[in-house]
């Protein structure tokens, strides 16, 4: 069970509630059924959701899907390669951009 706050997630696990500030939240990647919510490289939750229904809970206008598994925080940003299609992000992770959402990031970006 997860649930959107005005400033970040409610996030329920086996044995507690956890929450999870937006502000906190690097990136989201879907894998194997299972989206992990991250800051940096650090797995802070794993939840049996897709990103589909993960999208809809986080803030449009600082997270954005850069790819059918990836869900990034603009904060985060640290540079993108539009032609390498790849974001590198202030922790230092590298994640693809699908050529769909190449442009839709580049306005994203800029505003």
């Amino acid at each position: 069970m997860i649930e959107s706050f005005n400033n970040g997630l409610w996030v329920r696990g086996k044995q507690k509630i956890q929450f999870v500030p937006y502000d906190k939240i690097t990136h989201i990647i879907f894998c194997e059924g299972v989206s992990e919510i991250r800051i940096g490289q650090k797995i802070v939750k794993k939840i049996h959701q897709p990103l589909i229904v993960m999208e809809k809970l986080f803030p449009e206008n600082t997270f954005f899907r850069i790819h059918r598994n990836f869900i990034i925080n603009k904060a985060f940003i640290d540079s993108y390669d539009p032609d390498g299609k790849y974001i590198s992000c202030t922790h230092g992770e590298r994640l693809p951009v699908s050529r769909r959402k190449s442009k839709l990031l580049q306005i994203f970006i800029n505003n």
